[in-house]
Formats: C-alpha cells, structure tokens, sequence
C-alpha cells in the first residue's frame, strides 16, 4: 500500500496554481520549472526519446549525456536491479527521501528562488520537500524497516547501500559543482550574489 501511495502522488500530484483539478508528475512539474527559468530542456528530451527507441543502456552511452548525470544514474539502475528490495529501499529511503526535503528546503532558503520570481520552480522545491519530508520519507522507512523484518544481516546491507547511495548523490552534486565552474555559468537572477 506504502509503494502504491507514493508512485500515485509522484506520478498525478496536484500541478502548480491547481485547486484540485489538474495533475501532473513531479518529473512534468519539474520540466515545466526549467522552462519557466530559461532552462533548455532539448538534451532531456533527446535523452527520454533515446531511451523510448534504444532502452536506457544505449542512451547513457550518448555523448549529450553529462559525465555526472551518466554516473549517478548508473548507480541507480545498478542498485534497482540488485534485485535486493531491502537495498533499494535503503537507496531511495535514506539516500532520497530523507535528503531531499533538507536540500530543497537549503535551495529555497539560500536562493532568489521565490513564489513571485519563479512559482512553478518554488512550487516544486516546496511541494516536494513536503510530500518526502512529511509523506514518502516516513513510509518509505516504514517499508524498509519491513523488509529487514530484523535481520541483522538485511540491516547491515541497508546500512552499506545508503551509504554508497548517499556517496552517489555527494559525487553527483560535487560534479555539477565543478562543471558549473569550469563553464563558468553567467549569475543566474535565481542564485543570491555571495
């Protein structure tokens, strides 16, 4: 029931400035925040559309894919098919949903992201904090803490995946980091100057 719950609301949750009449996934949700920011969305698209035609190992290959997105998603797809349900708990529950809501939470205060400058970005940082920090994170935990049933064993695994996942997510951001300044990105009027 937990899983079925959480795939509803990322899948058809309420979309920005809905009454409770329009959905839409988080993924649309966040492609329509990029828009609304300026952001191209061209090589996301081209990379869904290689997945739909050539699966998701051909399209990682691809030289639009970048480095740091390459390497974090293949993590991801290596611990979904571990084919250990407990470590892909423990990925998404403790190195996802756990982290999440304090890093959008850290974007939102430490950013111009605002209502008025950017609503449908501030919608999804602050919707999404409040579904995985209030919602997802607690049953995610409560559907891993089902699947270890208490074997120390399971336990121990849970406790070796998040890290290596948490490890993933670090290099992942720390690479973004460095690639923003390799190419030295003009001042975003979303970013706070220093």
């Amino acid at each position: 029931r937990f899983i079925n719950e959480i795939v509803m609301e990322e899948e058809s949750d309420l979309s920005y400035g809905s009454e409770g009449e329009d959905y839409s996934s988080h993924f649309g949700i966040y492609i329509a925040s990029m828009e609304e920011v300026d952001c191209p969305i061209g090589e996301v698209s081209g990379f869904l559309e290689k997945v739909r035609k050539e699966g998701l190992g051909e399209a990682l290959l691809s030289e639009e894919v970048p480095s740091p997105s390459r390497s974090f998603m293949k993590h991801t797809f290596k611990v979904i098919e571990s084919g250990k349900p407990h470590e892909v708990a423990a990925s998404f529950s403790l190195a996802r949903e756990s982290v999440i809501p304090l890093m959008f939470k850290r974007i939102l205060d430490k950013t111009e992201v605002t209502a008025k400058k950017a609503p449908v970005f501030h919608y999804y940082l602050e919707r999404h904090a409040e579904l995985d920090g209030d919602h997802h994170g607690p049953m995610a935990k409560r559907i891993l803490e089902e699947l270890c049933a208490g074997d120390p064993i399971r336990e121990n695994e849970v406790l070796e995946q998040a890290k290596e996942s948490i490890r993933a997510r670090i290099q992942f951001w720390d690479e973004v980091l460095d690639e923003l300044n390799r190419i030295r990105m003009p001042d975003s009027p979303l970013v706070a100057s220093a």
